[in-house]
Protein backbone atom coordinates (compact mmCIF):
# COMPACT_ATOMS: atom_id res chain seq x y z
CA UNK A 1 0.00 0.00 0.00
CA UNK A 2 1.22 3.47 -0.80
CA UNK A 3 2.22 5.40 2.36
CA UNK A 4 -0.12 8.33 1.56
CA UNK A 5 -3.14 6.04 1.08
CA UNK A 6 -3.54 4.97 4.74
CA UNK A 7 -4.18 8.49 6.14
CA UNK A 8 -6.59 9.18 3.28
CA UNK A 9 -8.56 6.00 4.05
CA UNK A 10 -8.72 6.93 7.74
CA UNK A 11 -10.13 10.35 6.84
CA UNK A 12 -12.68 8.86 4.44
CA UNK A 13 -13.88 6.16 6.83
CA UNK A 14 -13.91 8.56 9.80
CA UNK A 15 -15.84 11.16 7.80
CA UNK A 16 -18.47 8.62 6.76
CA UNK A 17 -18.83 7.22 10.27
CA UNK A 18 -19.46 10.63 11.80
CA UNK A 19 -22.29 11.27 9.30
CA UNK A 20 -24.23 8.31 10.66
CA UNK A 21 -24.30 9.47 14.29
CA UNK A 22 -25.57 13.02 13.76
CA UNK A 23 -29.38 13.44 13.93
CA UNK A 24 -29.27 16.15 11.26
CA UNK A 25 -27.94 13.62 8.74
CA UNK A 26 -30.32 11.68 6.47
CA UNK A 27 -28.16 8.62 7.24
CA UNK A 28 -28.79 8.80 11.00
CA UNK A 29 -31.08 6.01 12.16
CA UNK A 30 -33.51 6.84 14.98
CA UNK A 31 -32.31 4.62 17.87
CA UNK A 32 -34.55 2.06 19.51
CA UNK A 33 -35.65 3.28 22.92
CA UNK A 34 -36.64 6.65 21.42
CA UNK A 35 -40.17 7.86 22.17
CA UNK A 36 -43.15 9.11 20.21
CA UNK A 37 -45.52 11.13 22.37
CA UNK A 38 -49.02 11.37 20.92
CA UNK A 39 -50.43 14.85 21.56
CA UNK A 40 -53.99 14.45 20.26
CA UNK A 41 -56.65 11.78 19.76
CA UNK A 42 -56.20 9.78 16.57
CA UNK A 43 -59.42 8.37 15.18
CA UNK A 44 -59.70 5.36 12.88
CA UNK A 45 -63.08 4.78 11.28
CA UNK A 46 -64.45 1.20 11.15
CA UNK A 47 -62.19 -1.03 9.03
CA UNK A 48 -59.72 1.84 8.50
CA UNK A 49 -56.13 0.70 8.77
CA UNK A 50 -54.12 3.78 7.83
CA UNK A 51 -53.76 7.48 8.64
CA UNK A 52 -51.64 9.99 6.68
CA UNK A 53 -49.77 12.89 8.29
CA UNK A 54 -48.19 15.81 6.48
CA UNK A 55 -47.37 19.38 7.52
CA UNK A 56 -48.50 18.58 11.08
CA UNK A 57 -52.01 17.49 10.05
CA UNK A 58 -53.94 14.29 9.50
CA UNK A 59 -54.90 14.33 5.82
CA UNK A 60 -56.74 12.06 3.36
CA UNK A 61 -54.55 9.93 1.09
CA UNK A 62 -55.41 11.83 -2.13
CA UNK A 63 -54.17 15.09 -0.53
CA UNK A 64 -50.63 13.78 0.14
CA UNK A 65 -47.90 15.73 -1.67
CA UNK A 66 -45.46 12.94 -2.47
CA UNK A 67 -42.50 15.23 -3.07
CA UNK A 68 -42.79 16.57 0.49
CA UNK A 69 -42.11 14.48 3.64
CA UNK A 70 -45.10 12.63 5.07
CA UNK A 71 -45.84 9.74 7.40
CA UNK A 72 -48.38 6.94 7.37
CA UNK A 73 -49.55 5.14 10.49
CA UNK A 74 -50.79 1.56 10.59
CA UNK A 75 -52.35 0.27 13.83
CA UNK A 76 -51.61 -3.38 14.58
CA UNK A 77 -55.31 -4.07 14.94
CA UNK A 78 -57.93 -2.94 12.44
CA UNK A 79 -61.38 -3.02 13.98
CA UNK A 80 -64.92 -3.17 12.68
CA UNK A 81 -65.62 -0.50 15.30
CA UNK A 82 -64.39 3.08 15.43
CA UNK A 83 -61.01 3.20 17.23
CA UNK A 84 -59.48 6.14 19.05
CA UNK A 85 -55.87 6.18 20.18
CA UNK A 86 -55.58 8.54 23.12
CA UNK A 87 -52.60 10.81 23.83
CA UNK A 88 -49.70 9.13 25.58
CA UNK A 89 -46.17 7.90 25.20
CA UNK A 90 -45.05 5.14 22.85
CA UNK A 91 -41.61 3.55 22.87
CA UNK A 92 -39.91 2.80 19.57
CA UNK A 93 -38.79 -0.83 19.80
CA UNK A 94 -37.66 -1.41 16.21
CA UNK A 95 -36.47 0.77 13.33
CA UNK A 96 -35.88 -0.18 9.70
CA UNK A 97 -35.17 1.63 6.47
CA UNK A 98 -36.01 0.92 2.89
CA UNK A 99 -36.17 2.46 -0.54
CA UNK A 100 -38.41 1.57 -3.42
CA UNK A 101 -41.85 2.05 -4.90
CA UNK A 102 -44.71 2.69 -2.50
CA UNK A 103 -47.37 0.09 -2.03
CA UNK A 104 -50.86 0.73 -0.71
CA UNK A 105 -51.74 -2.91 -0.32
CA UNK A 106 -52.11 -5.79 -2.72
CA UNK A 107 -53.06 -5.69 -5.51
CA UNK A 108 -52.85 -1.87 -5.82
CA UNK A 109 -49.43 -0.45 -6.71
CA UNK A 110 -48.89 3.31 -6.61
CA UNK A 111 -45.58 3.40 -8.49
CA UNK A 112 -45.94 2.74 -12.19
CA UNK A 113 -43.07 1.04 -14.01
CA UNK A 114 -42.03 2.31 -17.42
CA UNK A 115 -38.86 2.16 -19.54
CA UNK A 116 -37.10 4.58 -17.18
CA UNK A 117 -37.96 2.65 -13.98
CA UNK A 118 -40.53 3.43 -11.31
CA UNK A 119 -42.37 6.74 -11.53
CA UNK A 120 -41.85 7.30 -7.80
CA UNK A 121 -39.01 6.11 -5.59
CA UNK A 122 -39.52 6.52 -1.86
CA UNK A 123 -36.98 6.65 0.95
CA UNK A 124 -38.82 5.13 3.92
CA UNK A 125 -38.05 5.03 7.66
CA UNK A 126 -40.11 2.46 9.58
CA UNK A 127 -40.73 3.16 13.28
CA UNK A 128 -42.42 0.41 15.30
CA UNK A 129 -43.89 1.73 18.56
CA UNK A 130 -45.82 0.39 21.52
CA UNK A 131 -47.32 1.86 24.64
CA UNK A 132 -45.61 0.77 27.85
CA UNK A 133 -48.91 1.07 29.75
CA UNK A 134 -51.62 0.15 27.22
CA UNK A 135 -52.08 -2.64 24.70
CA UNK A 136 -51.55 -0.34 21.71
CA UNK A 137 -48.93 -0.78 19.01
CA UNK A 138 -48.48 0.77 15.59
CA UNK A 139 -46.12 1.14 12.70
CA UNK A 140 -45.24 4.63 11.50
CA UNK A 141 -43.56 4.97 8.11
CA UNK A 142 -42.05 8.38 7.32
CA UNK A 143 -41.13 8.83 3.69
CA UNK A 144 -40.59 11.11 0.74
CA UNK A 145 -40.18 10.70 -3.01
CA UNK A 146 -36.74 12.32 -3.02
CA UNK A 147 -35.52 10.73 -6.22
CA UNK A 148 -38.22 12.31 -8.35
CA UNK A 149 -37.91 15.60 -6.46
CA UNK A 150 -34.15 15.96 -6.66
CA UNK A 151 -32.98 13.92 -9.62
CA UNK A 152 -30.45 11.15 -9.17
CA UNK A 153 -29.61 11.53 -5.48
CA UNK A 154 -32.16 10.47 -2.90
CA UNK A 155 -32.01 10.28 0.87
CA UNK A 156 -34.03 9.40 3.94
CA UNK A 157 -35.67 12.02 6.11
CA UNK A 158 -33.66 13.65 8.86
CA UNK A 159 -34.92 13.62 12.45
CA UNK A 160 -35.92 17.28 12.07
CA UNK A 161 -37.90 16.53 8.90
CA UNK A 162 -39.77 13.73 10.70
CA UNK A 163 -40.45 16.08 13.62
CA UNK A 164 -41.76 18.81 11.31
CA UNK A 165 -44.04 16.35 9.53
CA UNK A 166 -45.50 15.13 12.83
CA UNK A 167 -45.54 18.43 14.76
CA UNK A 168 -48.77 18.93 16.65
CA UNK A 169 -49.60 15.21 16.37
CA UNK A 170 -46.51 13.50 17.83
CA UNK A 171 -43.26 14.63 19.36
CA UNK A 172 -40.20 12.49 18.70
CA UNK A 173 -37.68 12.28 21.53
CA UNK A 174 -34.51 10.38 20.72
CA UNK A 175 -33.13 7.85 23.22
CA UNK A 176 -30.95 9.71 25.73
CA UNK A 177 -32.47 13.07 24.83
CA UNK A 178 -34.71 15.20 27.04
CA UNK A 179 -38.32 15.72 25.94
CA UNK A 180 -38.64 17.74 22.67
CA UNK A 181 -42.22 18.97 23.26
Amino acid sequence: MKPWLAPLLVLLVGGCASTYDKPDSPYYLVPTGSRLTLLTDLEFQPDQGILHFQFGETIPAPAVRELQPYCVMYPYTVSEQRQVIKPGEFEIYRVNRGAGPLWVGAPVMVAQMDDDGPSHWYYKTYLYAQSPTRAERFQLICLVDRLTASGLIGSWLTVDEIRETLQGIFTLTLAGETDKS
